[in-house]
C-alpha cells in the first residue's frame, strides 16, 4: 500500500508541475528524468517601434505629472531631434545617447536605451567604450548607429579632428535600410554604392553564467546552450525560450536531423526533440559530454577519459581512452579528434588511423574543410594536413601565438586570429590577407555564407571583416564573449559569460 502511495505521489509530482522548467520529467525504465515543461509564451509586452539616436549623455528621467498627489512612478523621456552630424577631437570622448520609443496597449512612451543597445561603428576612429560613450582614437570620418530589438538608430556623422587640429569635411553616412526593406523603384539610392552594418535583433539573459559552445539548430530556426546552473535552454530564432532541461557536461550538439545531444544529470547521454521531449538516453558516465555529430545522426562524446560512438538509437558503438579530449570534427568515414598535445584520426568503427604531434601541442578548435583537417600550434604556425593519412600538406606562420581557433568558410579560404590581427588562407597556403589590428580574443572566428568573418576583440567588441580583409564594422559592448556562431539563415549567435545571447543581422546600408 505504502509502494501504491508513494507511486501516486511521483506521479502527481510529474502531472502537477506546472510551469515550472526545472522540476518537469517523466519516467524512463524506472528512473525520473528531469524536464522540459514547455515554457508558456508570455504575452507580448511593450514593442520597440524607434530608437533615436542624440548628441550628449543620457538626459536624466522627467517623472510625469499627475493629478494625484504623488507623482506617477513611471520616468518618462524626451528625445532631443536627431542629429545627421557632429564633430569631436582626438583625445577627447563623445557621447551619444539612445531613447527607444516603445508602445504598450495603444500608448507610447520614450525609455532610455543608452547602456542597452549595441554600439555600432564603421571603422576604429572611434572606440566604444560604455553607456554611449566612445573614446576618439583617429582623426577622420565615422559613422555611429545605435541597435536594439531589430531597430537600428542614426546614423550620425561624427567629423573627428586631430588634436588642436580643424576638423574633415567627410561625406554623408550612408542610409539604414531595416531588415527585409526592398528599395522602391523610385528610391534615388537604388543604383547607389551599398555597404553593410549589423543590427541587434535580440537579447536574451540566461540569468546564469556561461563558459561553453553555442550550437545552431540545421535549419536555422534555434540555437541551444548550457548554462553554469545547469540548466539546456532552447531559443527560437524570434529569442523566445522553448525549453529549459537539467544537463550536464559543458555544450549540446546538433545532429543533421536536428536532433540535440547533452549530456544528461547522472552521467547519461540523452537525445531530444527540437521541442526537448527526450527521445533517448544511454548512460556513458560524466565528462565533457557531447562533441559532434556524424552526418548520420552519430554522436561523439567525452565521458571518464574516453571517446565515446553512440549511434543515433542510443546504442554504445565503441569506447576508446582518450584522456585529455577536447574536440571531434567529423566526415563521411572518418573522426578526428583534438587533445591538448595533438590529433589523432579514428575510422568510423573506432580504429586509428594516423596521429599528428605539432610542436607545442594544439591552440584552439581544429577545423575540417575540403578533405584537409587544419590545425594552429601555440608557437605561431598553422598546418594543412590530409584528412585521409594525417600527412602534412602545408605549414605557415600566423603571425604570433594564435588567439583564436580555426575557422573555414564557404569561399575555400581559412581564418584564425594571430596577436592582433585575423589571418586569411586558400586552401593551397597562400595568405589572401591580414586585418587590421583588433587585439583578438580567444574565440574562434564565425563565417557567414557572403563570406563576412565575425570576431571578437578587447573590450566586448564585435567585428565584421568583409572577404577582402577590409572592416565592414565594430560594435559593442556585449561583455566578455565567449562563444558565437552563424546559422544557415546567415544569423550570427553570440553569448558572454554572464550567460547573455544576442542575435544580430548584417544589413545593407545605401549610399
Amino acid at each position: 500500500m505504502l509502494v501504491l502511495l508513494l507511486g501516486a505521489a511521483m506521479a502527481g509530482l510529474v502531472l502537477s508541475c506546472g510551469n515550472n522548467n526545472n522540476n518537469c520529467g517523466s519516467y524512463f525504465e524506472g528512473q525520473f528524468i528531469p524536464g522540459p515543461c514547455a515554457t508558456i509564451v508570455p504575452p507580448l509586452g511593450a514593442q520597440l517601434i524607434s530608437l533615436n539616436v542624440c548628441d550628449g549623455p543620457p538626459a536624466g528621467p522627467t517623472v510625469k505629472p499627475t493629478s494625484s498627489v504623488k507623482p506617477s512612478p513611471v520616468p518618462t523621456h524626451t528625445p532631443c531631434p536627431s542629429p545627421t552630424s557632429t564633430t569631436a577631437m582626438v583625445p577627447n570622448p563623445v557621447n551619444f545617447n539612445a531613447a527607444g520609443l516603445f508602445e504598450l496597449n495603444n500608448s507610447k512612451y520614450y525609455k532610455d536605451l543608452t547602456g542597452t543597445a549595441a554600439w555600432f561603428v564603421n571603422n576604429n576612429n572611434l572606440v566604444y567604450s560604455s553607456n554611449g560613450q566612445f573614446t576618439t582614437v583617429n582623426p577622420g570620418c565615422t559613422c555611429v548607429t545605435a541597435s536594439s530589438g531589430g531597430i537600428t538608430g542614426g546614423p550620425v556623422l561624427v567629423s573627428i579632428a586631430p588634436n588642436m587640429g580643424a576638423a574633415p569635411v567627410c561625406s554623408p553616412c550612408p542610409t539604414v535600410v531595416p531588415p527585409g526593406a526592398v528599395a522602391t523603384p523610385s528610391s534615388p539610392v537604388e543604383s547607389a554604392p551599398t555597404s553593410r552594418t549589423g543590427v541587434v535583433m535580440w537579447r536574451f539573459d540566461a540569468r546564469s553564467g556561461f563558459d561553453g559552445r553555442l550550437a545552431v539548430a540545421p535549419s536555422g530556426k534555434a540555437v541551444y546552450f548550457i548554462t553554469a546552473d545547469g540548466l539546456l535552454h532552447g531559443i527560437s530564432s524570434s529569442g523566445r525560450e522553448v525549453f529549459t532541461r537539467f544537463s550536464g557536461g559543458g555544450s549540446p550538439v546538433v545532429a543533421p536531423s536536428g536532433a540535440i545531444y547533452a549530456e544528461a544529470p547522472g552521467g547519461s547521454l540523452m537525445a531530444l526533440d527540437a521541442s526537448g521531449r527526450l527521445r533517448w538516453f544511454t548512460p556513458i558516465g560524466t565528462g565533457t559530454g557531447p562533441l559532434a555529430a556524424g552526418p548520420d545522426d552519430s554522436v561523439y562524446a567525452s565521458a571518464s577519459d574516453n571517446l565515446i560512438a553512440v549511434d543515433s538509437g542510443g546504442a554504445v558503438r565503441w569506447r576508446i581512452a582518450m584522456p585529455g579530449i577536447q574536440q571531434v570534427v567529423t566526415s563521411d568515414d572518418e573522426i578526428v579528434a583534438a587533445t591538448d598535445g595533438g590529433l589523432t584520426a579514428l575510422s568510423a568503427s573506432g580504429t586509428i588511423q594516423w596521429t599528428f604531434a605539432p610542436p607545442g601541442g594544439v591552440a584552439g578548435d581544429i577545423k575540417g574543410s575540403g578533405g584537409a583537417i587544419y590545425v594552429a600550434s601555440p608557437k605561431g604556425m598553422l598546418y594543412a594536413l590530409d584528412a585521409a593519412t594525417g600527412n602534412e600538406l602545408w605549414e605557415r606562420e600566423i603571425g604570433g601565438s594564435p588567439k583564436t581557433g580555426v575557422a573555414a568558410g564557404a569561399n575555400e579560404r581559412i581564418y584564425v586570429g594571430g596577436i592582433a590581427k585575423l589571418a586569411a588562407f586558400n586552401l593551397t597556403g597562400g595568405r589572401a590577407f591580414s586585418s587590421i589590428s583588433l587585439a583578438l580574443e580567444s574565440v574562434t572566428p564565425a563565417v557567414s555564407s557572403n563570406g563576412t568573418v565575425f570576431v571578437v576583440a578587447s573590450g566586448g567588441h564585435l567585428a565584421a571583416i568583409a572577404p577582402d580583409g577590409t572592416l565592414r564594422w565594430i560594435a559593442g559592448n556585449f561583455g566578455s564573449v565567449r562563444s558565437m556562431a552563424v546559422s544557415s539563415t546567415n544569423a550570427l549567435y553570440v553569448i558572454s559569460k554572464n550567460g547573455i545571447c544576442w542575435k544580430l543581422k548584417e544589413i545593407i546600408d545605401n549610399n
